[in-house]
């Protein structure tokens, strides 16, 4: 039997959903990337802390005190780097001090002074614990930071935004079959004449079934493809930006596959509410 879909369902009668789905999949795209990159980011960090050691040396009472602690750790850090030659630790020391350019002469005010030391790869083990110590014992108020310091924090930051990211596609999808489902119902009811008088005819519920998800296809398609285009699009800009360009392929992927996803959802969520409103037909 060969039913013309416009007398059943009007053209535009879903023109909204593929708006709705359109914004949806946009979302759900950017949400999955974003949920990688921070994986991959985070792994950045890590290598980026791994080898090194923050310290950070108090302000004093007093600027002799400042002056003297700052230099006995500037010694001591060159005296272990000469000391590296047959049980390396240090390889690279980078001074940075955070007194807006000026001397030792010059402060007037005790401020706090942060370095940054760059251990080997292979350094031998507990080698930052030895280095702690050295530094510690020089100037007792002395605060250290290792990877494993920051690593914790890291994680969890990581963690949350992971979270929040995962929560969003899943959202996504909870939320677009909520809604297609809910507006199929409606449709449903408003056509209800037509329904039963084609079913009358001898239309079995599947092809009515399968009027709904070809009128509701056509523009979900068309949405999908603009969230598409738009999310490779924003994913080539941000991925560049981030340092991430790596990842470009996988995304694209991504992409290609949530779509596919949103797809697949509007039309099995159409078949069955169709289905189950249609149940008590005879």
């Amino acid at each position: 039997m060969s039913i013309p879909v416009a007398q059943v369902i009007p053209s535009s009668t879903f023109s909204h959903v593929g708006l709705m789905v359109s914004f949806m999949s946009l979302m759900a795209i950017l949400c999955a990337c974003s949920f990688i990159g921070v994986f991959d980011m985070t792994k950045q960090w890590m290598r980026d802390v791994d080898n090194t050691l923050t310290i950070e040396i108090p302000a004093y009472n007093t600027m002799e005190q400042s002056v003297l602690s700052q230099r006995a750790i500037k010694q001591n850090a060159i005296k272990i780097e000469n000391f590296l030659e047959y049980d390396p630790l240090v390889t690279d020391i980078q001074i940075k001090t955070f007194t807006d350019g000026e001397s030792d002469n010059d402060i007037s005010i005790p401020e706090p002074v942060f370095m940054t030391v760059t251990l080997i790869e292979d350094r031998a083990d507990q080698a930052e614990e030895r280095l702690i110590r050295n530094i510690t014992d020089l100037v007792p108020d002395v605060v250290t930071q290792t990877a494993k310091d920051w690593e914790r924090d890291i994680h969890n930051i990581a963690l949350s935004l992971q979270t929040l990211f995962g929560g969003l596609l899943l959202a996504s999808f909870l939320i677009t079959i909520f809604t297609i489902s809910t507006i199929i119902k409606i449709q449903v009811k408003a056509h209800a004449q037509n329904i039963e008088l084609i079913h009358l005819m001898g239309a079995p519920v599947g092809l009515i079934a399968a009027l709904f998800k070809k009128s509701i296809t056509i523009p979900v398609l068309v949405g999908c493809g603009i969230a598409l285009c738009l999310a490779c699009l924003s994913l080539y800009v941000l991925l560049a930006l981030t340092g991430l360009h790596q990842n470009l392929y996988l995304c694209f992927m991504i992409a290609i596959g949530i779509v596919v996803i949103f797809i697949t959802i509007t039309r099995l969520t159409t078949e069955w509410t169709v289905r189950k409103a249609l149940w008590n037909l005879p």
